[in-house]
């Protein structure tokens, strides 16, 4: 609503889509009928103002101004890889909240992390649930994660594998899966056929 503005009459928003209004501080009267039929509203006002009281009085939801009042995300999921990082896009009321009003968390640090300026970092393949929440209390917002393998594939000879375990083999500090081994073979004839090349997957 317009500053200035000193009365809201009877049925003001009656029927009224609009679900967040904005109360000024020259506000001395509303009548008690000025919400009637506006299930859900939502009102923003100076906390030591006549509209914030009157708010809380009629059971209306009232934010103080410069409280972070909405967060929503840009997506209904948010999908990372593996060893991989992603930031998470945000749509606060007011806008551009900043990061030190926010607090991020994970709901399985061990399938992703996040950090306090909501840069997310995927630890293992799986799913988790992200929660961003205003510090000073009242709103907070969670979105579904998924954590994708990621998985490469990798040409080279068998010879640079150092050992092998049941016919995972290690390279660098990764597991390796052969896509195929020889007949009749077994690890041991698979590890020492050092000339052989071979496509295998290699999970990073």
């Amino acid at each position: 609503m317009p500053l200035g503005v000193q009365y809201i009459g009877p049925r003001a928003f009656a029927q009224s889509s609009v679900r967040l209004i904005r109360l000024p501080r020259s506000l001395q009267k509303i009548d008690e009928s000025a919400f009637e039929g506006c299930a859900g509203v939502e009102v923003i006002a100076p906390q030591d103002s006549y509209a914030f009281s009157w708010c809380l009085e009629h059971g209306i939801r009232c934010y103080a101004e410069g409280a972070i009042a909405q967060i929503l995300f840009s997506e209904s999921e948010l999908t990372v890889k593996n060893g991989g990082s992603v930031s998470v896009q945000l749509e606060t009321l007011p806008a551009q909240v900043p990061a030190s009003r926010l607090a991020w968390s994970s709901s399985d640090e061990v399938i992703f992390t996040v950090d306090q300026n909501g840069v997310v970092f995927g630890q293992y393949p799986g799913r988790a649930v992200l929660t961003v929440s205003a510090k000073d209390g009242g709103v907070s917002a969670s979105i579904p994660v998924v954590v994708q393998a990621n998985y490469r594939a990798v040409l080279f000879s068998e010879s640079t594998f150092s050992e092998s375990y049941g016919g995972i083999y290690r390279y660098r500090g990764h597991s390796a899966q052969p896509r195929r081994r020889p007949p009749d073979e077994g690890d041991a004839g698979l590890r020492h056929r050092s000339r052989r090349r071979q496509v295998y997957i290699v999970r990073f």
